[in-house]
């Protein structure tokens, strides 16, 4: 895999976050029913989204793909110009039933958590099993020194739900954190065959897509078996590869000051799920119903987006954190991102950075000389088949006067400068330099609000900057950052660079209806 390095100066090129340069010109809250029906027969989009989808004769494609380019005229010289390729996953179409769900609950029981935080976990747990279907398998895992499977995954019919309630009751504190016999227990649980006895026409039938996922939850550090980052990122990596056409995603929270934000940031990533700060017992509940909501609204699984550069045009940078692989072939280079599974009404956008050659080397098609062409593709959950979208070009005019700025490609740069500038903070302040990183995040802050007339007004680059600026001024000094602030700065950029909420404010603007209204509903549990 690669993502390369900007091999051409240029204004707006994707900078190292040291080196910030950015272009010179141009609600979650409300009270629901418990009993929400699209936990039942969940829909995709808005009415008004599905009459305007119907109307443009596309009733049968569900994802959405579109291309932004930074500006439609550039200059007859060889140049850098960035673009954004967008992806969208569909919205409310009427009741269309969702995918089940095989979901196991990886819960540290260690002597920290005794009290209110495992009584917490235990009430959550039982909400959470309220919301699910008969044909929703659950399993749960317990941990503290030893590691023990409270229940395999089990259906969540009425005896099912009879015998995970005893489970969950049976939850205590206890003493040492053996987070890596957790995990890897958890995730053997995925590879269990169902129990006859919960076959039923309500079943997965052959062909169903399945989501799964494990929800890994800690307040500590690791310290029995595997101890350190790599150690257990290694050996996570392998058991999913084991899991074959069982593998599932891992979202991680961590609760309060102790646990490693590091560590459960790079498992999600690994895992293509979430990590989420937990910052008090208030937040348990809303953190695992923000990520079951998701789960519960997929609407593709294996999603990929894919350029094609025409010959002679270069690929510079990916500006992404997903999993990228560019190859060569016919003299021509083709990138494919990796975006993982997509929630209802979930976009990726995703900003590159292309080099042109002189004016005259490209095919021309309607005046403008073709630069590429973008597709995509995921495995429809609904439809039960790989959906191909057609091919979007990329394209401009050259030679003319230059055109405005594309306000969606400067966005995509503002968000990308936020994610790269948190990133390089994290690593100063984990070596213990925090004026230096103090000193990034403020040139940051001057970078985004410098950005190009009326977008530093934009509802995102005011998120960003609020962001950014929260984090310079709770850093403080090294155990500020080591208890509290190296969490949130590790939530934000994951949040900002995989554009998926996490438990975060400033992260919500990446939450879908379905997010927001599970979120809604947990955070009343007590």
């Amino acid at each position: 895999p690669r993502t390369g390095k900007s091999r051409r100066p240029h204004a707006s090129t994707c900078n190292r976050a040291d080196e910030i340069v950015m272009p010179s010109s141009p609600d979650a809250g409300c009270a629901q029913d418990e009993e929400a029906p699209f936990l039942q027969d969940w829909v995709f989009a808005d009415a008004a989204d599905d009459a305007a989808s119907s109307a443009a004769g596309a009733a049968d494609r569900e994802l959405d793909l579109e291309v932004a380019m930074e500006t439609e005229v550039v200059s007859a010289d060889p140049l850098e110009l960035s673009a954004v390729l967008s992806l969208r996953a569909p919205g409310v179409v009427g009741a269309a039933r969702r995918a089940p769900l095989r979901l196991v609950a990886v819960l540290d029981k260690s002597t920290s958590m005794a009290g209110e935080k495992i009584r917490l976990v235990r009430e959550t747990m039982r909400f959470m099993l309220r919301h699910l279907e008969q044909r929703d398998h659950l399993g749960l895992v317990e941990y503290d020194s030893e590691v023990k499977v409270l229940a395999p995954l089990t259906p969540c019919d009425e005896e099912g739900r009879r015998r995970l309630e005893a489970a969950l009751a049976s939850l205590r504190a206890g003493s040492a954190t053996n987070l890596s016999g957790g995990l890897i227990t958890g995730l053997d649980l995925h590879r269990q065959a169902m129990p006859a006895a919960s076959s039923s026409s309500a079943d997965p039938q052959p062909g169903e897509a399945i989501v799964r996922s494990t929800f890994l939850f800690t307040d500590g550090l690791a310290n029995v078996a595997f101890r350190g980052t790599e150690n257990l990122c290694k050996s996570t990596r392998s058991k999913l590869e084991q899991l074959a056409e069982n593998r599932c995603t891992i979202s991680t929270f961590g609760f309060g000051a102790d646990h490693s934000a590091e560590l459960l940031e790079r498992l999600a990533r690994l895992g293509g799920g979430s990590y989420s700060f937990i910052e008090n017992e208030d937040q348990i509940g809303q953190a695992f119903g923000e990520a079951l909501g998701g789960l519960l609204s997929t609407t593709h699984q294996n999603v990929q987006l894919k350029l094609a550069l025409a010959p002679g045009v270069g690929l510079a940078r990916a500006c992404t954190d997903f999993a990228t692989d560019v190859r060569q072939g016919e003299g021509a280079e083709t990138l494919t991102i990796d975006l993982g599974d997509l929630f209802a009404d979930e976009r990726r956008d995703i900003l590159v950075r292309l080099e042109l050659p002189a004016a005259g080397a490209l095919a021309v098609q309607s005046g403008k000389e073709l630069l590429g062409r973008a597709s995509a593709s995921g495995f429809s959950v609904r439809h039960l088949r790989t959906e191909d979208l057609s091919e979007v070009p990329l394209s401009v005019r050259r030679g003319g006067p230059p055109g405005p700025r594309d306000p969606r490609v400067e966005l995509q740069q503002n968000s990308f400068v936020a994610t790269e500038v948190l990133k390089e903070a994290r690593r100063l302040a984990d070596r213990g330099q925090i004026d230096e990183a103090r000193r990034l995040l403020a040139q940051a802050i001057e970078a985004l609000r410098a950005s190009a007339p009326g977008l530093a007004e934009e509802r995102a680059t005011i998120g960003f900057i609020a962001d950014i600026e929260e984090c310079m001024g709770d850093l403080r000094d090294k155990e500020a950052y080591r208890t509290m602030v190296s969490k949130k700065m590790a939530c934000l950029q994951q949040g900002h660079a995989m554009q998926r909420c996490a438990n975060m404010p400033a992260t919500e603007v990446y939450a879908s209806k379905a997010v927001k209204m599970t979120k809604a509903m947990f955070k009343s549990v007590r």
